[in-house]
């Protein structure tokens, strides 16, 4: 259902892991999921596993030039990134850092870019009360209603419907 597996079975990982805290988390996600009209909660703890696992999966990858590109672009995701802008910041050209995004994430640079954008926006949804055009605005989407459709192929709710009221 359009996640990207951290590890692939060819490739298994043995290492030391912060399983205590990871526990933890999962046990969160568990108890939030019991409650139906909590799916947006639940969604943050979801991603909140998925960044421990990355976290943990990521010092085994050798290229840091995808990682000094994500962080820049986290940064400032209202920017209207292109592939040569994310190439220059990353040192590759446009085919090698497609190459490498669709290696490590399974997804093209621009895919990677708007799952980043509609992560910050789900998050923004739940923290704050700032409205959706406002957030559509925030993480790089000129028009709202092209915000709106792309938040919904994402999360298959609207913002209005996913914020928690």
């Amino acid at each position: 259902d359009g996640q990207i597996p951290l590890i692939h079975s060819s490739q298994p990982l043995v290492e030391k892991f912060a399983s205590l805290q990871f526990l933890n988390v999962m046990q969160g996600m568990l108890y939030e999921s019991k409650a139906p009209q909590r799916q947006a909660v639940t969604q943050q703890w979801i991603q909140l596993i998925h960044i421990y696992v990355s976290e943990f999966t990521a010092t085994n990858q050798k290229d840091d030039r995808l990682w000094k590109l994500w962080f820049a672009v986290e940064q400032n995701l209202e920017r209207q990134w292109n592939l040569d802008a994310m190439a220059s910041i990353a040192s590759l050209s446009t085919e090698h850092i497609r190459r490498l995004c669709k290696s490590q994430y399974g997804r093209s640079p621009i895919q990677q870019l708007r799952w980043l954008r509609m992560q910050r926006a789900a998050e923004l949804l739940i923290s704050t009360g700032f409205k959706v055009e406002a957030i559509a605005y925030d993480v790089g989407y000129q028009n709202p209603v092209v915000f709106s459709a792309a938040f919904k192929k994402e999360f298959g709710a609207q913002p209005s419907q996913y914020r928690i009221k």
